[in-house]
Parts: structure tokens; sequence; C-alpha cells
């Protein structure tokens, strides 16, 4: 890769936590020498508003799509609207889309230009110091949160997470098990999401497509599950919801207090869990809690995953899959029991992470399959 020359092209419809693990590969890769970079401000689709697409030419003539978008939502209007928008618009002026939440299910409505989709991987907000998209400004209040969260102390001072939390190194955890005679650590943190929607700009926050997993079966399946492990495993349960205005509304006595969620104390307490439970995210996406989990190589039972992603992550593999509180607490109990598992679990997702979700390892994959 070392003669390869890539352009990536940002702008302010780049400039969200979507985006910044991509941003950080390609700046990983150029400080370590495998390639050329250049990066270049540009909308190359300025007739919509659509966020989070990452436009990269390669040796000058090859153009590449990386989207971080969850589902196969681009403007807010229905499923068949976006997929018209995006096969007569985005899908003709490149040689390939590296797609998060990428179903091969809904890829094949895409007809003979399906074959241009290639599974991303997993996505979540990393960066690291040599990332240049975190230095790019869109107006000074922008300017002015950027810099003050490369200051810990000021972020100390005015109890903000300082991007420091944020880098690759910071997320990752050796696969360790724990002590036989130690019972092990089962962590599950999320939030409710409010039916009514949010305010936001993202299409994942806004559109809800008819028949999809709904806001409120998320919720109940997260609430089901928290009751349900704080029954079961009592003592060595972490888990709870985020403190907001809807979760106090319909299950207070699930919410954690503020010092469990805030960045920081969660990596430390996804390392310091052996096992660490993942649910089903907006449009049947992958949260990023999933990618975070096996950065730190952890023992992960999660809902069934609908996205494909690259490389060999599998069930009983990389996980152990549940569909009802039920099975969940089941599936805890199976690793419980066989610290063996376990163990080849998070090994499995160590060497899995080290190949196919650090920043600079998936952009590099991607980079790969599009030049063989």
């Amino acid at each position: 890769m070392k003669s390869r020359s890539v352009t990536v092209y940002y702008n302010r419809k780049t400039n969200g936590a979507h985006s910044r693990q991509i941003f950080t590969g390609f700046c990983e890769l150029a400080r370590s020498g495998a390639i050329d970079l250049h990066m270049v401000e540009q909308d190359w689709n300025p007739g919509y508003e659509t966020e989070n697409l990452i436009k990269v030419t390669v040796n000058g003539g090859m153009d590449l799509l990386f989207d971080t978008n969850d589902g196969f939502y681009w403007i807010h209007d229905s499923l068949d609207r976006n997929i018209e928008y995006f096969a007569d618009g985005i899908l003709p002026r490149f040689q390939y889309v590296f797609k998060r939440s990428c179903n091969a299910q809904t890829v094949e409505r895409f007809g003979d230009a399906a074959a241009k989709f290639q599974p991303l991987g997993l996505n979540y907000d990393v960066t690291s110091s040599c990332n240049a998209a975190d230095r790019v400004y869109y107006g000074w209040r922008d300017q002015l949160k950027k810099r003050l969260k490369r200051s810990a102390t000021l972020c100390k001072t005015l109890g903000r997470v300082p991007d420091r939390v944020f880098h690759i190194d910071n997320f990752e955890h050796p696969p360790v098990p724990q002590p036989q005679e130690s019972p092990p650590q089962i962590l599950l943190l999320t939030r409710l999401w409010d039916p009514v929607g949010e305010k936001s700009a993202s299409v994942a926050s806004t559109v809800r497509e008819i028949g999809a997993r709904d806001r409120n079966s998320i919720n109940r399946v997260r609430i089901e599950c928290l009751e349900a492990c704080r029954a079961a495993f009592a003592g060595h349960f972490v888990g709870g919801l985020s403190a907001t205005p809807y979760a106090e509304q319909i299950a207070p006595h699930l919410i954690v207090t503020a010092g469990m969620t805030d960045k920081q104390s969660y990596i430390q307490l996804v390392k310091a869990s052996q096992i660490c439970i993942a649910t089903t995210g907006l449009h049947l996406s992958t949260g990023w809690r999933l990618g975070e989990y096996v950065a730190a190589s952890r023992a992960i039972v999660s809902e069934k995953i609908h996205d494909d992603l690259p490389g060999d992550f599998r069930e009983q593999r990389n996980y152990l899959e549940f569909s009802t509180a039920g099975e969940l607490v089941a599936a805890v109990r199976r690793l419980l029991s066989d610290r063996s598992l376990m163990s080849s679990i998070m090994w499995n997702n160590y060497c899995y992470y080290q190949t196919h979700v650090r920043p600079d390892s998936l952009v590099l994959n991607a980079l790969l399959k599009a030049l063989v």
C-alpha cells in the first residue's frame, strides 16, 4: 500500500462521531507510512443534507464511499424512497460502497448494483492524536468545543469528557480471564428511546420504517433484560439505564447514577466486566457498544446481529445470541458455568479486533478489497 495515493474528502456533514473511526483509520495508515494521504474539503453531494458519507479517491482514479449511517436511511423518507435515492444518485458515482449496517437482504434490492456494497464492519466513536479531522472546525462553537475536549484540565474543571478518553488505546484491553474462584462481572448499561423521537438532524433519530423494530419494542426488550439480569445475577451484575426524562417516566427503578454512565467510567466498567451484553439499535443496526466490547476482548452476549460483518465474526465464536430475556439469562449462565468457552470468546474477539475493528485495520481491509 505504500505507493498508494489516497484522497479523503471531508465537509460539515462528515463532522460527527459516526465518521471519526474512518478518518482515524486513514490518518493512522498515513502516520505508519502505509498510504500517502491527502485531505480535501469538498461537499461532493451538495443537493442533500445526507450525513456520514465519506468519499475517498485512490490513485486519482478509483472512487470509494465509506457509509457509517444506521441502516439504509440517507434521507427523511420511507425505505423505498431511500433505496431509490441511493441507487439513482449515489451508487453510480462509486466503484465500491463500504457500508456500516450492511444487510444482504436489503442490498439485494439494488439489483445489479448490489455487488458494489461491501460490509464495512463494527463502528464506534474512536480517535487518535493524529486524526486530522479533529482539527477541522465549522464555526466558533465547534472550534471551542473541540479545543476544550483536547484539554484534560479544562474538561476536569467543567465536568466534560476529554477527547483522550476516545483514543484507540483507551478502549483496548487484553483477554484476561477472571480467576476461577471469582465470579465474573456482568454488564448491561443502556438507554431508552423516546417513542416520539428526539430533536436531532440525524436520519437515524428521525426516520422509522413501518414494520421495523420500533422504539417501543427496543425499550421493552431492554427493560425486560435489565430486570431479568438483576434478579438472576444480583451481586455480580452491573446494569441500568441512563437518566433521561423518558427513562425517569417509564422505568425510574432501573436508572443508574451519572457516575456510572460517563464515558470514562463506562469504559472502565467494560474492562472490569468479563461478560458484556449488547442489544439491537435503531433500524436493526448494530450499536457502538458491540465494537467497544470487541475492542476490550470481552465475552459478549448479544441480540441477533442483522448486519453482515467482514471476516469470521459469528455466533458461538465471538458471542452468544439471545432473543428474549429468558434466553439472555440462559446464555450468561452458560458462560458462567463454562469458563473455557468464556476464555475462547474473549480471545477470538481480541484477534478479530486486531484484524477487523481497529480503525487502521478496518480501513486498510476496505482499501485492499477495492484494489484486488
